[in-house]
């Protein structure tokens, strides 16, 4: 009977892939032709990418999270890219943060349970009075579709930089992960900020404010990010359990955020560094809780005993 219904084929099995893959394309070229004569856009060639992401989405949820970390850095804003936009947005990292809540809202109705120990966890519950005041104030809003809009912001960023990867992050090898895939991606940012700083020279600190842009707004989020990454790069530098070899190439990565880290000039940024190092140092030294607090009551007596000389001084400061 098989070997009958074979032979009755008008198309052979093997020809079937063929057929839809020449389909598919021809398909994709008429679109884009379409596209590009009669709507004048480019927008097209986006169709696979999206295809792609949406299949990763449903036959591989993590990798897609993986995907948005790694691209995280590498955003940049629509408008940089099509002018006259009503609205504006980070691509790609947003459109695959919408997709990755549509996705969690999906699996939350067939009947996937979250951890418990995640969701009535205190800083969840902070969050959800936060999300339920914003939700609240954006009914009494003044343009409240501007509001609805930021809110649903919030909750694509917070259901997967919170509940999502709070879910990944219990498996500690997820969490060196997620450094790793965000860390390889800044590193084409840190060298086009240098390389684009270098042509108005490394000592202009006015053009530091602004030459990260697309990526960055300006130099103060730059900065602060390079510095909320260092720490990782100066732990990995020295730990045994990663070879020697690799251990070299880290070293070298770890110069080049501290390099990134001064051209900035970011100054609140260089703060963050030295109180990080000033808690290891405490945490290295085991030093008592009660220490720390009569050296903090110390600081807090001196300077209020020479407040005035210490304004005086300050106000002879130059710098904005």
């Amino acid at each position: 009977m098989r070997e009958y219904q074979q032979n009755n084929n008008i198309i052979p099995d093997s020809w079937l892939k063929y057929i839809l893959f020449y389909a598919v394309s021809v398909a994709f070229i008429l679109a884009n032709a379409y596209l590009v004569l009669k709507k004048d856009t480019l927008l097209g060639i986006l169709i696979p990418f999206v295809v792609i992401i949406f299949l990763t989405a449903v036959y591989a949820y993590d990798k897609l999270i993986w995907l948005t970390v790694l691209f995280a850095p590498l955003s940049v804003p629509l408008d940089n890219l099509v002018y006259g936009l009503p609205f504006d947005m980070h691509l790609p990292t947003e459109p695959l943060l919408f997709g990755i809540l549509i996705v969690f809202l999906l699996s939350l109705l067939i009947g996937k349970k979250l951890d418990p120990n995640i969701t009535r966890h205190p800083i969840a519950i902070v969050i959800y009075f936060y999300l339920g005041w914003m939700a609240i104030t954006s009914c009494t809003s003044s343009l409240p579709l501007v509001s609805f809009k930021y809110l649903l912001t919030r909750i694509w960023f917070i259901v997967v930089f919170f509940f999502i990867l709070a879910f990944l992050f219990n498996k500690s090898k997820n969490i060196e992960k997620f450094i790793w895939f965000f860390t390889i991606a800044f590193v084409p940012v840190i060298l086009y900020t240098i390389i684009r700083h270098l042509g108005y020279g490394l000592y202009n600190n006015q053009a530091a404010h602004w030459v990260m842009t697309p990526f960055f707004n300006d130099h103060t989020s730059y900065g602060a990010v390079l510095a909320m990454y260092i720490p990782f790069l100066i732990g990995f530098s020295f730990s045994k359990q990663i070879d020697r070899k690799y251990r070299f190439l880290i070293w070298g990565l770890t110069a080049l955020f501290f390099l990134a880290e001064i051209l900035s000039y970011a100054r609140a940024a260089w703060l963050g560094l030295f109180a990080a190092a000033g808690v290891w140092v405490i945490i290295r030294l085991k030093i008592k809780f009660k220490t720390i607090m009569i050296t903090l009551i110390s600081i807090l007596v001196v300077i209020f005993t020479f407040q005035d000389q210490i304004l005086q001084k300050l106000e002879q400061n130059s710098q904005d």
